[in-house]
């Protein structure tokens, strides 16, 4: 509803084409789109251009330390190892974006 909303269609008119990964596309590629949901939580970005989003409720992660050592480079998961609970669950939240691997 919302891109038919965006392109002025009936929802029914919308063609959609599926990556590799199964990620959805307008067929006609006037409009870009992204879509993320986590928990109650949902996010969806609308552009001209290529865009992507994400969104990650908030909570209590017994693992933290385990997904930092696989999702991030050496140099930031020697960091992570330093930290205590629950400070390092707050760093690994606040600051993780920009040690992510590309």
């Amino acid at each position: 509803m919302i891109l038919a909303r965006y392109l002025a269609v009936a929802p029914a008119a919308l063609n959609f084409i599926y990556g590799i990964n199964g990620k959805p596309a307008l067929a006609d590629a006037a409009l870009e789109f992204n879509l993320t949901t986590s928990g109650e939580l949902a996010l969806v970005a609308i552009s001209t251009t290529a865009v992507g989003v994400d969104c990650e409720m908030l909570r209590p992660q017994r693992r933290w330390l385990a997904i930092a050592q696989r999702m991030f480079a050496p140099q930031p998961s020697r960091h992570w190892k330093r930290l205590r609970k629950p400070s390092g669950w707050r760093c690994f939240i606040r600051r993780g974006r920009r040690w992510r691997r590309r």
